[in-house]
């Protein structure tokens, strides 16, 4: 079982940004929260050739997503909703005319009622939808309200419903059209770093900063060519964004001319204000500059090598060295500072904690500036009667020993079971152990006490 927090706020924005998803099947699609999404489907199904195949079309849609989705059709999204929560089927479609007869047998809650109106309807023995057609409608309003009617109405479509579609914004862009089409690299020079001094001011009226930016050229007799440009943290600096797309500028194919351009920030994200410098904020600004030259620096060599060479190191909770960090390129790891910022109340919740047992951590010290992806097997060791190693042969070649710190015994995460670690419980007892020529190694026994010249294994070296 894995337990996370409940952030209803986050559920919110999520499903916000699914019904933007999923307006690619229908042009009106608003959330219904906590859970659900309602759209309107008029005259969609004509693209898919039948609703069957337009409902079929969908289900495979959120699967794709990890959804396990309940979807129904009908001509009212009070019966849609009903069906698709309290019917039989996960795939259903209502046709013009069955309104009334599918959800007779649906219990009352499937019309969207609260709690307390629900359970007075129980009270009464009315626990279905047909036990509602049968009882007069004025009583129904002076015993239950006026609600009851209306989502009864909505249902059977009697009462008219009115969504509130999610409208998602188009990305910020500028455009350039020549008066010519033109292959001199010069004026597109200009005529590009002109459009990032427009984007530049559109993002800052925005409050935002953009991570993945598009430049596209359109050509005289060619098809229209894109320059795409990735960015580890998000920036609306003119001046960098022109020394990145340079080099891409360059090398772009004009063709027989250029007659258009058109830039777009793809994907952006809030950006705070510029500091300004004064004495009492000289500090601060000094650390913020020093932050957005690191970034700038390290959008410039994943531009020229590839985000997925330049790495950062995530730290990882385990007890196996090799198992407590996990290698990322730069752009997962930014996607990642959200939720690095969520948990920020929980490491200040246990922050006492942590300054109490500060002093029992493992210091850098002890631990190999070079550790081994798998630990590497010692063809023979001699040990002495503390357990410690004197002798060894690895990789074919012999070490003698004259100094060792250890043991430091490691245990497996019992809780885990993977096919890269035993399932039973195992330890490991390390050692820094310092051969003649003064190289220090980090080493390990496996096993326990009782099995000292059994498994050992070389894990890491100092260098």
């Amino acid at each position: 079982m894995h337990v996370e927090d409940f952030h209803p706020e986050r559920d919110a924005a999520t499903l916000r940004a699914l019904a933007a998803w999923a307006i690619r099947f229908a042009p009106t699609v608003a959330p219904d929260e906590p859970d659900g999404l309602l759209l309107d489907v008029t005259g969609c199904e004509r693209l898919y050739g039948s609703e069957a195949r337009m409902l079929a079309k969908l289900g495979s849609a959120f699967a794709q997503l990890g959804f396990r989705p309940r979807i129904a059709v009908a001509p009212t999204f009070g019966c849609a909703w009903a069906v698709a929560r309290y019917g039989d089927a996960p795939l259903a479609v209502v046709e013009a005319g069955e309104v009334r007869e599918r959800i007779a047998s649906l219990p009352v809650a499937a019309l969207r009622l609260d709690d307390e109106t629900v359970a007075a309807l129980a009270e009464v023995g009315v626990d279905e939808i047909a036990h509602l057609y049968a009882l007069p409608r004025k009583d129904l309003a002076s015993r239950f309200g006026l609600d009851l009617l209306m989502r009864l109405d909505q249902a059977l479509g009697a009462a008219l419903e009115v969504l509130t579609p999610v409208r998602p914004q188009d990305p910020p862009r500028v455009d350039l059209r020549l008066t010519g089409p033109t292959t001199r690299h010069e004026a597109i020079e200009a005529c590009v770093r002109s459009l990032l001094e427009q984007m530049a001011e559109k993002l800052e009226d925005l409050g935002v900063g953009g991570t993945r930016f598009e430049l596209r050229f359109e050509r005289v007799d060619c098809a229209p060519i894109a320059v795409t440009l990735a960015l580890g943290r998000p920036s609306r600096d003119a001046a960098h964004l022109w020394s990145l797309l340079r080099p891409k500028v360059e090398a772009a194919h004009l063709g027989f001319g250029v007659e258009a351009m058109t830039f777009i920030a793809v994907q952006v994200s809030a950006l705070s204000a510029k500091q300004r410098v004064t004495p009492q904020s000289g500090e601060l600004d000094e650390r913020l500059g020093e932050q957005r030259a690191l970034g700038q620096l390290l959008d410039t060599l994943a531009s020229r090598i590839g985000w997925n060479r330049v790495r950062r190191f995530d730290e990882v909770e385990s007890h196996w060295p090799e198992r407590a960090f996990r290698s990322a390129s730069l752009l997962e790891a930014s996607k990642g500072e959200t939720k690095q910022a969520a948990n920020e109340s929980k490491k200040q919740a246990k922050k006492k904690v942590t300054e109490e047992t500060a002093s029992e951590h493992t210091p850098c010290a002890q631990r190999p500036t070079v550790l081994f992806d798998r630990p590497d097997p010692v063809e023979r060791i001699d040990i002495d009667p503390t357990g410690a190693p004197t002798w060894m042969r690895w990789r074919g070649i012999e070490y003698e020993f004259v100094g060792s710190h250890g043991p430091e015994r490691i245990a497996s995460e019992w809780w885990r079971a993977s096919t890269a670690m035993p399932r039973d419980f195992t330890t490991r007892d390390y050692y820094r152990v310092q051969e003649a020529s003064g190289q220090w190694l980090w080493m390990f026994c496996e096993g326990g006490d009782d099995d000292r010249l059994g498994s050992w294994f070389v894990h890491g070296e100092w260098r």
